[in-house]
């Protein structure tokens, strides 16, 4: 069987990206799911849920063909694994898993950004404040 790290975890990544709960991908795509729904829109829905699909068939034939292929008969000689390879790895399982089971305050910021974004008196404020305004006046 292989070790940690080896295959367990791009697994987990792309179980994160189609959307498995408790990985950070769920999150996202329960939100967007919850909107649709709320305001019927089944298209979205539908959409949604295809692009799922059609995101896990392709990373379930690559995650297969990389990793439960028979090896070659002629097989190169196994090269060792330098344990600071496998740290970013493990970072971004860990990091995957910690949005996954904690997305409060990320969901927070994310609500904060959207509603700074829908807001374009506050952004003009910040962009044309009188100070940094010059003072040309146009005639037409």
């Amino acid at each position: 069987m292989p070790r940690l790290g080896r295959w367990d975890l791009p697994l987990l990544a792309a179980l994160a990206l189609i959307g498995i709960p408790p990985l950070s991908g769920f999150w996202a795509k329960l939100m967007v799911l919850e909107a649709g729904i709320e305001h019927q829109a089944w298209w979205m829905i539908s959409v949604v849920l295809l692009t799922s699909l059609l995101t896990f068939i392709p990373l379930m034939r690559i995650w297969f063909e990389a990793f439960w292929k028979a090896a070659p008969e002629q097989q190169a000689p196994a090269v060792a694994t330098d344990r600071l390879l496998i740290a970013p790895v493990l970072a971004l399982s860990a990091i995957l898993l910690l949005i996954g089971l904690a997305p409060s305050s990320l969901i927070v910021l994310a609500d904060q950004a959207a509603a700074g974004v829908l807001d374009a008196e506050s952004y003009l404020r910040v962009v044309l404040d009188s100070a940094t305004t010059p003072n040309v006046e146009i005639k037409l």
